[in-house]
């Protein structure tokens, strides 16, 4: 889970220019570049971790390469704070306009990101995040892209007596988590995920486990 969103992202591109702190009374770019990307876009979320109080303060707008703009956010949340792994998806079931702070889950945003569908996402990207108030500075945590359907985190499907394995990583910082079937839930580990750190003097991870249990099962 590269971006350690709890999700299995597809074609995913993270800014690197975070942390930015959220001045009040002003606006906040941030940017990225994409290249090498074949195609055009068909279906574009926008990732989003922003700690701030008073959410309605905000107003966040995406900008493609080619200079089409989407105010994804306009003022939601109230006074609730922050928006902590927020995915806005123009297929949600749930709009922005509805949801409670932090926001965290799937959510409609306020004008649809079909808007860059047709387009190359390669080149310059920027979210601008404007504080309308004072009072209250927050910081861009983090964004992330997700494009069409190729996936891009690695993924291991496990043998039958459960094992799996990732191989070719490069050292670093890893989280690694299982995606649930339908009709499971999960009983290990906590939080359920681990937190790995490969390098040259321990370049292995051993004994990763995962537990599930079916839903309504009865013992």
């Amino acid at each position: 889970d590269t971006n350690n969103n709890g999700v299995p992202d597809q074609n995913v591109y993270t800014a690197t220019d975070i942390p930015k702190t959220i001045r009040d009374s002003s606006t906040t770019p941030s940017t990225f570049a994409i290249a090498g990307f074949t195609g055009n876009i068909t279906d574009l979320d926008l990732i989003l971790n922003i700690t701030h109080t008073y959410n309605s303060d905000l107003i966040v707008r995406l900008v493609s390469p080619g200079g089409t703009s989407v105010t994804v956010l306009s003022g939601n949340g109230g006074a609730g704070n922050n928006f902590t792994n927020t995915i806005l998806d123009d297929e949600a079931a749930t709009a922005i306009t509805g949801g409670t702070a932090p926001f965290t889950g799937r959510f409609r945003p306020v004008n649809p990101l079909s808007a860059f569908d047709g387009q190359s996402p390669n080149g310059t990207w920027t979210l601008f995040v404007q504080d309308t108030a004072g009072g209250d500075e927050g910081h861009l945590a983090g964004w992330t892209l997700s494009f069409n359907g190729g996936v891009d985190e690695p993924r291991a499907v496990t043998e039958s007596n459960g094992s799996y394995a990732f191989g070719g990583l490069v050292n670093g910082d890893y989280t690694v988590r299982r995606i649930l079937q339908s009709g499971w839930n999960s009983t290990a580990p906590a939080g359920g995920s681990y937190a790995v750190t490969l390098s040259a003097g321990s370049p292995t991870a051993l004994n990763r486990d995962f537990g599930v249990a079916r839903m309504n099962a009865i013992y």
